[in-house]
């Protein structure tokens, strides 16, 4: 663990590792993106024109004194994919791709590898089905770096 990053940069990490399966990166993913505002899944559901997509979002945080000024932070992010219903691409392939590419993954930071803790069924109807995956990691921050991660 070491240095001191911005929940935001480990987003960007993340949604850089999962760049392959997007269809810039020859894969089937239509839509990925940084989910900052924690939407809903019908809020995911409008973002998403044409799914499948991929969003991903920081959805807490939890803090441990450390050594010398510095804390210890955990860190979970949630991946949440949409897919259609019954689609050509299945939710159950999303996650299985996703776990494929993160679990284990430090994403070229100084951050623990990170862990799949949770995969879940957020919504689901005839036409779009919403699930999601939360990934936890660790990294040290300097005391004076934690008000400005909030």
């Amino acid at each position: 663990m070491g240095g001191g990053y911005m929940r935001k940069e480990i987003m960007d990490a993340a949604m850089a590792a999962l760049g392959p399966l997007g269809v810039q990166g020859g894969g089937y993913v239509r839509h990925i993106a940084v989910d900052n505002a924690g939407m809903s899944p019908e809020g995911m559901m409008r973002e998403a024109v044409q799914p499948p997509a991929l969003f991903v979002s920081h959805s807490s945080s939890m803090f441990a004194d450390g050594q010398c000024l510095r804390i210890t932070e955990t860190a979970s992010f949630e991946v949440a994919a949409v897919c259609r219903t019954g689609g050509e691409v299945d939710a159950g392939r999303v996650l299985d791709d996703v776990r494929g590419i993160l679990c284990g993954n430090a994403l070229g930071l100084s951050i623990t590898p990170l862990m799949l803790v949770r995969e879940s069924a957020l919504s689901r109807d005839r036409e779009i089905t919403v699930v999601s995956a939360r990934y936890v990691t660790r990294y040290s921050l300097p005391l004076d770096a934690q008000s400005q991660n909030m």
